[in-house]
């Protein structure tokens, strides 16, 4: 199959499944979708709709039940996502617990948001913002931007296609960036530099990501699961090569733009920050675990 199929096959795939979760009843659809996403069990109006998942070409039902594809997978994470949005009564990360994620801090700036999925905080950004834009690597997060929107009934944000390492953007078009549970999949000094090059002076970089003692404490609760065990330390030695050699020993794996993650000591990340220029906020703590934000601004 030629990549020219490939995408037809795709986009195909998609038109049809946005016709169906924008339909009257299409609602049951999305809720299936973020069960297969959640790994929830499934009831049996779910399972009369992935009879029409597996005819999408979203995956292949069978006696032991359905089994998304790769596509399937991420149709489903878009889905997982939108419905947890729509439950924190769809919000900014963190909103109305850091002053930092408040949203009238964002009162007529331009905001990037790198690694934004299918851009659920853009769509709340775009309510106060000069200019809400998102940066995405996966094109079928892309694709659920305008589906997403259409179902809440608002005009979709703007979601480029590129990697954070290399962003399609103009020194200092932006003053605000933000970067939610994402850094730890890119090549962080190379997407340090990129958030410091499209920062205004005086702009702000607003982080959160998992760090070093998460993966560590992980890896000690899977020495009975050794698949989940491998995996781990695959992790692990990347984190620990990168903080001495700044890469990964096992490169990531094609397709999967979440796979093999990078996860940073807290010794690293501010050397990496300040190598770019970028400042720690003053009252702003990097974390040594956990997702609380990490405020940085640009030097003057």
């Amino acid at each position: 199959m030629t990549a020219d199929d490939r995408e037809f096959e795709l986009e195909t795939a998609l038109a049809g499944l946005e016709q169906v979760l924008c339909a009257e009843g299409g609602a049951s659809a999305l809720h299936t979708l973020a069960q297969l996403g959640s790994g929830a069990p499934l009831s049996e109006a779910d399972r009369g709709n992935t009879r029409m998942l597996a005819k999408l070409g979203l995956g292949t039902e069978s006696d032991q039940g359905f089994k998304p594809n790769l596509l399937g997978m991420k149709c489903a994470d878009a889905a997982r996502e939108y419905v947890f949005w729509v439950e924190r009564n769809r919000l900014l990360h963190s909103e109305g617990e850091w002053p930092q994620l408040e949203l009238s801090a964002f009162q007529g700036k331009d905001v990037l948001e790198i690694g934004s999925g299918w851009g659920c905080n853009l769509f709340r950004l775009q309510e106060v913002t000069s200019s809400a834009v998102g940066c995405e690597i996966e094109p079928v997060y892309r694709r659920f931007t305008g589906i997403f929107a259409k179902i809440e009934g608002i005009s979709a944000p703007q979601v480029d296609l590129g990697a954070g390492e290399e962003l399609p953007y103009e020194d200092e078009s932006f003053d605000c960036v933000l970067m939610f549970s994402a850094l730890q999949y890119m090549n962080a000094r190379a997407a340090i530099q990129e958030v410091a090059r499209v920062l205004r002076p005086g702009g702000s970089f607003i982080s959160s990501q998992p760090m070093f003692n998460e993966i560590v404490a992980y890896a000690l609760g899977t020495v009975r699961r050794p698949y989940s065990l491998r995996n781990t330390l695959i992790d692990l030695t990347n984190s620990l090569s990168y903080e001495v050699l700044n890469r990964r020993v096992f490169g990531n794996r094609p397709s999967y733009s979440t796979a093999r993650p990078v996860y940073l000591t807290q010794r690293k990340l501010v050397s990496l920050l300040a190598a770019a220029g970028l400042d720690v906020q003053p009252g702003s703590t990097v974390p040594s675990d956990g997702f609380s934000p990490v405020i940085v601004d640009k030097r003057p």
